[in-house]
């Protein structure tokens, strides 16, 4: 699907941003995604789609500069725009600027106030790369109290994150399932999350729980190898 899409309108910013760059991704083929997305920032250089997303794939590559330079750019074209804000903070705390994130992060809770995904997201991670033990713990608790309430499974992934930042694949991989059997976009994010978090535990994608979990979105390690000895990733084909 993506090919096609990418076939049928090869300079489309919008078929870049959401589809290919998305895909590649995912896969954790990071150069071919950042490789896209700047082609679609030189066709859509107003747009601050591109950037934004641009500036994940950059801090999945641990690129925390370059990634927080391109959501500023974002933010300076859509003051706004909520990928790009959160992605800033994410870069921010990356790199340990945590007074920096801090300021985003209230600035953030004045406007979508308590309960909002973004804002969990970003604070729950706060406090455990910050060290805030106590604030991290009850986040944590206001984050699986919300999952359980009606129509609350969009905060499920968000207790997947917080354990696979701890370590804990087996909790990480309890609540990521959940968020699979309800079709929560955001598990594909998996592996690149993953990813980011193995240099600091290098047994992370190891996990044999985690391989399993990343087997049912054909994502695990023998399904990528087996895209690549087909050629999918083969440039030349």
């Amino acid at each position: 699907m993506f090919e096609r899409a990418l076939a049928a309108a090869p300079n489309c910013p919008h078929v870049l941003t959401q589809f290919a760059c998305r895909f590649y991704r995912d896969l954790c083929e990071f150069h071919k995604a950042q490789e896209l997305l700047e082609k679609a920032v030189t066709l859509d250089p107003i747009n601050a789609g591109p950037r934004a997303s641009l500036s994940f794939v950059l801090r999945y590559q641990g690129r925390y500069e370059a990634a927080l330079n391109e959501a500023e750019k974002a933010i300076s074209i859509n003051p706004t725009h909520g990928y790009a804000n959160l992605s800033k903070i994410f870069s921010l705390i990356s790199l340990r600027e945590f007074s920096q994130a801090s300021e985003m992060i209230k600035r953030m809770e004045r406007i979508a106030g308590v309960g909002d995904t973004q804002l969990l997201n970003c604070s729950s991670r706060f406090y455990l790369i910050s060290g805030d033990a106590a604030k991290a713990n009850q986040t944590l608790k206001e984050i699986i109290r919300l999952s359980q309430q009606t129509h609350g499974e969009q905060f499920m992934p968000l207790a997947g994150w917080f354990y696979m930042i701890q370590g804990d694949v087996e909790q990480a991989v309890f609540w990521l399932e959940k968020s699979f059997e309800h079709r929560i976009s955001q598990v594909l994010n998996t592996r690149p999350f993953a990813q980011i978090l193995n240099d600091k535990q290098c047994s992370l994608l190891n996990n044999p729980l985690l391989q399993t979990f990343l087997r049912k979105m054909n994502l695990d390690d023998q399904s990528l190898s087996h895209y690549r000895q087909s050629g999918l990733f083969d440039e030349t084909q």
